[in-house]
């Protein structure tokens, strides 16, 4: 054999071993990707602010939206990514969130104290794309969008009733009001998106009379004539009774049941599997907070209250577990809010904060208590600093099994309205 050949064969072998000494212990490189921010939509803006507290055992998901009279908002809850979707020198009104798609009313004028005025009902996805105006004659008010997103109702510059099949564009009146001399109270939706129930008023005097309108067929029949019902009217879950009043009534036999007087409560509220109904007592005897058991029949006091508290908007989670829910203070003009347990009807003390005189006119503040579709999480906004009129919050996404929470600091111009949680 060659003796340069052999040695050829040496040295290649002597250099593979020093290569495979020299590279023991030494971990692998790995490249730090660049992070390239996602591309906005034009005139949005993106925000991201720094949390508090990002403990591994709280997860939360989804969208939350929040709004004020100039500017809407998203959240995105998992990324802690804030989004302005929506900002105008005019006013926005009456924000609701219905299948993804978000529904507001929109004015020329710079007024916010105007109800009435050259208002038109917008709609757009909650990423701010597809931005569609769906009316064009001065609406009065948008009273609500039906549950399926297929419809839904304003009270036109005529006072009267109106419907709009959002996917064909198309309106038709409800309602014939008699020259002026009557007006709607509420008009509210049934879960199942199948009926509509209005209450009517006689200027004349102070009854009315509820009436139900039925989609597929497009008639109105009364259900109750010649009555008189406050503003609170909730359906239940299942579209086949309406609570008003502290009673309830069953919308496919007529019959009535009287829970509780009606001059003295309010704030009542079903719970997701109708077994429960909560609602505050205000009167002079046995104030407090109340929790019915419509499986059992007993109605029980949960809390005892003092004269001057007010507890109202209570919130249930999707599970029926819970209950968000907000008490006035008369005496500081202060404002709570609550967390309460069915089980273990503990409650728990989650904010309060003082209302502001801006001269002869109050603010408060509200917390816009919102739940996570899962239940598991909720959350609320506290003033930065607690400035109600500074041009920061807090927004506060706490875990109900763990008590961790997410703060983060959101943008706002004004007041904040009301917030939403959608869930992916």
């Amino acid at each position: 054999m060659n003796k340069h050949f052999i040695q050829n064969i040496l040295r290649f072998l002597l250099l593979v071993v020093i290569t495979l000494i020299s590279g023991c212990g030494r971990s692998p490189t790995i490249d730090s990707p660049t992070l390239t921010p996602a591309p906005s939509l034009t005139p949005t803006s993106m925000v991201t602010p720094s949390p508090t507290n990002t403990s591994e055992q709280i997860h939360p998901k989804g969208i939350l939206v929040y709004y004020d009279h100039k500017n809407i908002y998203s959240v995105d809850v998992e990324n802690q990514k804030v989004k302005t979707l929506l900002s105008t020198d005019t006013v926005l009104q009456d924000l609701t969130v219905v299948q993804g798609v978000i529904y507001f009313t929109n004015t020329t004028s710079k007024n916010n104290n105007i109800t009435h005025d050259d208002k038109e009902i917008f709609k757009m996805k909650l990423d701010g794309s597809d931005l569609e105006q769906l009316t064009t004659g001065e609406i009065g008010l948008l009273t609500g969008v039906a549950p399926n997103g297929k419809y839904l109702t304003y009270i036109g510059m005529d006072s009267n009733l109106w419907l709009l099949d959002i996917e064909n564009n198309m309106s038709e009146e409800i309602t014939e009001l008699k020259n002026g001399y009557d007006f709607l109270r509420f008009a509210s939706w049934s879960p199942n998106s199948s009926d509509l129930l209005y209450f009517q008023v006689s200027r004349s005097d102070s009854e009315g009379s509820l009436f139900l309108y039925t989609i597929e067929d497009k008639k109105t029949k009364a259900i109750l004539p010649n009555s008189i019902i406050s503003f609170n009217l909730t359906w239940s879950p299942d579209s086949n009774k309406e609570l008003s009043d502290i009673s309830i009534l069953n919308l496919e036999n007529g019959e009535i049941i009287q829970v509780d007087n009606r001059n003295e409560s309010s704030g009542y509220t079903w719970s997701y599997d109708e077994v429960y109904m909560i609602y505050a007592k205000e009167g002079e005897k046995t104030p407090g907070i109340y929790l019915s058991n419509f499986k059992n029949g007993e109605n029980n006091q949960i809390k005892a209250i003092e004269q001057n508290m007010h507890p109202y908007d209570f919130t249930w989670s999707p599970n029926n577990t819970m209950i968000l829910y907000k008490q006035s203070e008369g005496s500081t003009n202060g404002t709570y809010l609550f967390l309460l347990g069915i089980k273990d009807k503990k409650i728990t003390n989650l904010a309060y904060q003082e209302g502001r005189f801006v001269g002869a006119n109050y603010w408060s503040w509200e917390f816009f208590p919102t739940w996570a579709t899962n239940g598991k999480f909720f959350a609320y906004i506290t003033p930065s600093d607690g400035d109600i009129f500074k041009d920061t919050a807090i927004l506060h996404i706490q875990s109900v099994t763990s008590e961790e929470t997410i703060k983060l600091e959101i943008p706002k111009r004004e007041l904040i309205e009301n917030t939403y949680w959608i869930n992916p």
